[in-house]
């Protein structure tokens, strides 16, 4: 994580999009560390906390990644609160269209309490679009099993691209475009500057 710091600081010579996605990857490797540092906290604390994701860099469909494999707790909370109700209602393609629909507006108040920034749509978009090629990805695997039913050396290549391209496309300008990316740089920064200065101080006072 401290090496793509580095890297952040000869932004302004790559590619928008290489940003992004070491943006992405810096975020996946801070959940990756910080997750499991809570559920030891917890642990230690005599509480259980389960894992909020499962190798998703492995997943062999949309279904999987988002089902299985990535952020758990949010599927854990959106299926019977949203997906299940609506598809008792108007069947399972509209419980998953409404899941991701609520799921995008949720990460829009997100953004706008981080960003202070009007939504622009584009989180309820990158939403709604993974939603409707869930339904197609099950459509498909319905219609054709014989041809979707994709060795993983092929399918989880095919959904990292599409997982990545369409983040790339509309879920990080949001979080980090028009200069957003500096602040946050900064204050990380600042945070960390405090870290080290409160390590050293509690170091002194134990005389070390």
């Amino acid at each position: 994580m401290v090496a793509l710091l580095q890297v952040f600081h000869v932004k302004d010579q790559m590619h928008p999009y290489a940003v992004f996605a070491l943006y992405g990857i810096y975020i996946y490797c801070f959940l990756d560390f910080l997750l499991p540092c809570l559920a030891a906290l917890g642990r230690a604390l005599g509480m259980g906390l389960e894992p909020q994701f499962h190798k998703p860099y492995r997943s062999a469909s949309l279904q999987d990644f988002w089902g299985r494999r990535w952020n758990l707790m949010a599927s854990a909370v959106l299926r019977p609160a949203v997906y299940v109700p609506v598809r008792a209602g108007l069947g399972a393609p509209a419980g998953v269209l409404a899941t991701f629909l609520v799921s995008g507006l949720m990460h829009e108040v997100i953004a706008y309490d981080i960003t202070f920034r009007l939504p622009t749509g584009q989180l309820t978009a990158f939403f709604l679009l993974h939603g409707a090629s869930v339904c197609t990805e099950k459509w498909c695997a319905r219609r054709w099993p014989e041809y979707t039913r994709l060795p993983r050396v092929v399918g989880t290549p095919l959904v990292v691209l599409f997982v990545v391209g369409t983040a790339l496309w509309l879920f990080f300008p949001p979080l980090f475009g028009d200069g957003m990316d500096d602040r946050f740089i900064a204050e990380f920064n600042a945070l960390l500057a405090s870290l080290v200065d409160a390590g050293g101080t509690l170091l002194q006072l134990a005389g070390i």
